[in-house]
């Protein structure tokens, strides 16, 4: 008869099992906030590729035109008069349109019909321009990356439904959140240099023209020799999610501008929420901490929330003289 020792094999008690389940939660906990920080890095390098893809069509169509496009034809009377082509253009159109062709959008740009106003609801370009979705206007942090936004906000009646918004703006420099023009001597955060209402003149500045890099209403579009302040010190596009925006909010119709008046990221729409044409649409991201900028250079930059107001006022300023000091 054989005698041995015989092994005993027992499974893990209750109390391990709680610690290890313990160990994997902790593990996970660890691990996750490290997991969405690669993620929403991929997706910052993503938006900052759209940009500098934005950024670089802005310079071939000026080195082509020897002028950047109108942020948009919203003109002083029935028509614009388009720069590159001494041709009437109707209200409406905007800067991404006429950059279409140096974004691989030739096809598109063609069928644009410049004579009739985006505005009109009968207008054969509001059938082109409906449900269409381009990725290079969306930043990939957007929760509405996938469909873009049909923005209720943008439903104007000569529009008369949604449309894509855009989550780029065109720098159009500073002017007050309420929409009054700002008095210079008392209000330097507003008035850096000449700066005006978005439909008048106000302190020297031509009229309907504003100080950033982009002008609205049809007046003379610009080049990058009117940049006296120096094209790597002066925003040119910035980002902006369009929700916050009660007009401008869209890629193909009105304003699609912003302006420094308002601190970046602002927790609340525009800071005023009195008249259509007085809520000023600022900058803001979905990214945590600030947002992007394309500069008149072409480089794209990340700048902090919690920029001093004045140096962000002055990067929106494309002439005002001023030393912006580090950003």
């Amino acid at each position: 008869m054989k005698h041995g020792f015989q092994k005993s094999v027992h499974g893990f008690t209750l109390i391990e099992l709680l610690v290890v389940i313990a160990i994997i939660a902790i593990l996970v906990a660890l691990l996750l906030p490290a997991v969405q920080q690669a993620r929403e890095a991929a997706r910052r390098s993503q938006c900052k590729n759209n940009m500098k893809q934005l950024g670089l069509a802005l310079q071939n169509y000026h080195d082509t035109h020897n002028v950047l496009p109108y942020a948009s034809t919203y003109g002083l009377g029935n028509t614009s008069i388009d720069p590159t082509t001494n041709t009437a253009v109707r209200p409406q159109h905007t800067w991404v349109e006429f950059i279409l062709p140096f974004m691989e959008q030739t096809a598109l740009y063609d069928q644009i019909n410049f004579s009739l106003s985006n505005y009109e609801p009968t207008s054969g370009n509001r059938a082109l321009f409906d449900g269409k979705f381009f990725a290079f206007l969306q930043c990939p942090t957007n929760p509405h990356k996938d469909r873009g936004q049909t923005l209720t906000n943008t439903n104007f009646s000569g529009w008369g439904g949604p449309t894509q918004g855009l989550c780029y703006a065109a720098s159009a420099g500073s002017i007050r959140p309420d929409g009054v023009t700002p008095d210079c001597p008392t209000e330097p955060s507003y008035c850096i240099s000449e700066n005006v209402t978005l439909w008048g003149a106000a302190h020297g500045q031509a009229a309907n023209r504003l100080p950033g890099v982009f002008c609205a209403r049809g007046v003379t579009a610009i080049g990058l020799s009117n940049i006296v302040d120096g094209t790597s010190n002066s925003f040119m596009l910035g980002e902006r999610n369009p929700e916050l925006c009660n007009w401008g909010g869209a890629w193909s119709d009105n304003f699609p501008g912003a302006f420094v008046a308002q601190k970046p990221n602002s927790a609340t729409r525009d800071e005023t929420n009195t008249g259509l044409y007085r809520q000023n649409c600022g900058f803001s991201s979905w990214h945590d901490g600030g947002l992007q900028f394309v500069l008149a250079d072409g480089s794209v930059k990340f700048i902090s929330e919690n920029i001093d107001h004045i140096t962000f006022c002055r990067l929106g300023d494309k002439s005002d003289g001023e030393v912006v000091g580090e950003f």
